[in-house]
């Protein structure tokens, strides 16, 4: 069986945006002590960072100084930027307990605020600069609780080509769809538009690391199942040099 292996510069996702010039400096993340969450002033609290290296993604948390298992406080998820050694800021909330609470903000590559939604009225705030608080439990589209970014940043990062596909330089868009159920959760995984059995495999594998956290489509009050097409281009070129991963 050929060990997977991550091609280097060659497996391109054609939607990627743009981050230069956008990036925050990225500052001291040692665990320290901090003020007592605002939620329970008899606790205190301990910072995290939790650093995923292959998806090029970092969180910053607090967690309870005696449950280091209870996230407590502010929250912050960021996508590391290789070139520049610098953070991206995508998601900023409250947890009170290990629950998401108040308002979270989700931001766009262009460090602008693309979605602000309330959890404990489970309601939409704004998106893409749409006032959506007074109609959004009437109708609202299929929506990704999170930054849009972070999608198109894990289908940039994510992908490793098993040597297989890299050999006889088979390249193509595999379009990954997702069901969402009506209670907002990817049920399914299916391949809408094949390349080959590799990349369509691989595809299945990114489209899987994407959190598991959607708004389901709501038409007159109803929540509806529906589905979410990822596209992901694949670029494979002959004679390149390749690394395990």
């Amino acid at each position: 069986m050929n060990k997977p292996l991550k091609i280097i510069g060659f497996v391109i996702i054609l939607f990627i945006a743009e981050i230069n010039g956008y990036c925050q400096s990225s500052k001291d993340t040692s665990a320290v002590v901090i003020k007592a969450s605002e939620y329970n002033s008899n606790e205190q609290t301990v910072e995290k960072k939790v650093k995923n290296k292959d998806l090029k993604l970092t969180e910053l948390f607090h967690v309870l100084k005696n449950d280091k298992s209870m996230k407590h406080g502010k929250y912050e998820k960021y996508v590391d930027i290789p070139q520049t050694k610098k953070y991206f800021l995508i998601e900023s909330g409250q947890f009170d307990h290990n629950k998401k609470v108040g308002v979270w903000t989700y931001f766009n590559d262009k460090k602008q605020v693309s979605l602000q939604y309330d959890f404990d009225h489970d309601s939409i705030i704004m998106f893409n600069n749409l006032n959506m608080a007074d109609g959004s439990k009437e109708n609202r589209p299929l929506l990704y609780l999170g930054s849009s970014f972070e999608i198109k940043h894990i289908s940039s990062w994510a992908p490793r080509v098993p040597m297989a596909a890299h050999k006889f330089g088979q390249s193509g868009k595999v379009i990954v769809e997702i069901h969402i159920s009506e209670k907002g959760e990817a049920d399914n995984y299916t391949i809408k538009q094949s390349v080959n059995r590799v990349l369509d495999d691989e595809a299945l594998r990114v489209a899987k690391l994407i959190p598991n956290s959607w708004l389901p489509i709501i038409r007159d009050g109803q929540r509806c199942s529906s589905s979410y097409e990822l596209p992901i281009n694949f670029i494979i070129m002959k004679g390149t040099i390749i690394q395990n991963y």
